[in-house]
């Protein structure tokens, strides 16, 4: 499968500011979008979800190899493609 990678942040979001879909799932106890991208701190990332006729459930852990960091789907992607993951 080839994903497209983007990028956000706070203003970016929807609406602007830190606002997560998803908090505190898997591993992560995230409140607001974050992380360092270990696997005990995963980066928050945004996509279309199962429920919206994407591919990931929230919660969903990932390894990004070209950043070397861990990631967690915390969050909705609003004007995401639905094989894109917008960290």
């Amino acid at each position: 499968m080839n994903v497209k990678l983007t990028f956000y942040g706070w203003p970016d979001n929807d609406p602007p500011g830190n606002s997560i879909a998803y908090p505190g799932l898997g591993l992560s106890s995230h409140q607001g979008a974050g992380g360092t991208g270990t696997y005990d701190d995963p980066i928050t990332v945004a996509v279309i979800t199962q429920s919206n006729n994407g591919f990931w459930s929230p919660g969903t852990m990932m390894y990004l190899p070209s950043l070397q960091k861990y990631l967690i789907v915390e969050d909705e992607c609003a004007s995401c493609a639905q094989a894109q993951i917008d960290v």
